[in-house]
């Protein structure tokens, strides 16, 4: 049944653009169809202008290239699934192979701790003593934000350092955004881990200090594994700091923001204004050629503003 409906349609089509030759042929009518066709682009380049500036067609900010990217989001929540390289001797396959064993048991570690470590066995973890009374504490009351981290257990100290950096940096993306309430800001007031641990004296941020990591050595039942704690510190200062950040940043996207759409609905008049200039001055003579022109032109000021709108942040 579609077919034959799809057939009687096309010979219809064509039947009709047949008999309808002569007419096409006629300059009367080419004038008038240049004219309409000219009039549906004008029609069509202003209805595109006026919903892209009115946000009809969505924000800009989902198109970001910065954004994206990389999704700040699911950097935020999520750390890196690559594990540091370990050492393939015999000793670390079995350490490992013991780790594996053990991960069908759930470890419970304080609150807003990382680990990124297999689970292990609580039973069988011996700690050392003399651990601070900060590690596992977590306290966002007043002047006092402090976070304490873990990397978790590993055959050496530098694979535990390695991570505990990672642990850092993720956590201190986390409560940016937190506190100034947008995924973005961590990638645009976000610091590295250099800064993060370089004191205030020195350019740094002074989040870390070196009295505040403690590095023990716990035993397993494969036997003695390294891991590192650390209590990040936000002071006032910072958080005052990276405020004072994202308002600059905030101001200043925004202004962009505002060039962009007074850019682009000054260049639409002129170019409006100039199509009626020029048809008068003309008489009406290249009508057509005027809106195909004018109808192109405005198609390519929204098309500039699109392709400049994923270069903005939309704040």
């Amino acid at each position: 049944m579609s077919t034959t409906l799809i057939t009687m349609t096309i010979t219809l089509f064509v039947a009709s653009a047949i008999a309808a030759l002569p007419l096409l042929k006629l300059r009367q009518f080419r004038a008038a169809m240049q004219g309409t066709l000219g009039s549906l682009c004008l029609t069509a380049g202003c209805g595109a202008f006026i919903a892209l500036c009115s946000g009809f067609l969505g924000e800009f900010g989902s198109a970001n290239l910065f954004a994206a990217d990389v999704g700040a989001k699911a950097a935020i929540k999520e750390l890196p699934s690559k594990s540091p390289t370990k050492d393939t001797s015999p000793a670390t396959s079995a350490a490992d192979k013991a780790l594996a064993e053990d991960s069908t048991h759930d470890v419970k570690l304080p609150a807003g701790e990382l680990h990124t470590a297999p689970n292990v066995n609580p039973e069988r973890m011996l700690i050392p003593p003399g651990r601070p009374e900060w590690i596992g504490r977590n306290v966002s009351v007043g002047s006092e934000h402090t976070i304490a981290v873990c990397s978790g257990p590993f055959t050496t100290e530098a694979e535990a350092e390695h991570e505990l950096d990672r642990v850092i940096k993720a956590k201190t993306d986390e409560y940016i955004a937190e506190r100034l309430g947008s995924s973005l800001a961590p990638q645009l007031v976000g610091y590295d881990i250099i800064k993060i641990k370089t004191p205030k004296n020195e350019h740094g941020l002074g989040l870390l200090k070196p009295e505040n990591i403690y590095r023990e050595e716990i035993s397993l039942s494969v036997g003695p594994m390294h891991q590192v704690h650390a209590l990040l510190e936000f002071d006032p200062d910072f958080r005052q700091k990276i405020t004072n950040q994202w308002h600059d940043l905030t101001a200043y996207y925004r202004l962009l923001q505002t060039g962009l759409v007074a850019g682009g609905a000054l260049l639409f008049l002129g170019t409006v204004f100039s199509y009626f200039r020029l048809d008068n001055a003309t008489r009406g003579y290249y009508t057509g050629r005027l809106q195909f022109m004018t109808a192109a032109a405005i198609l390519a000021i929204v098309g500039s503003g699109a392709v400049l709108a994923r270069w903005i942040y939309w704040l």
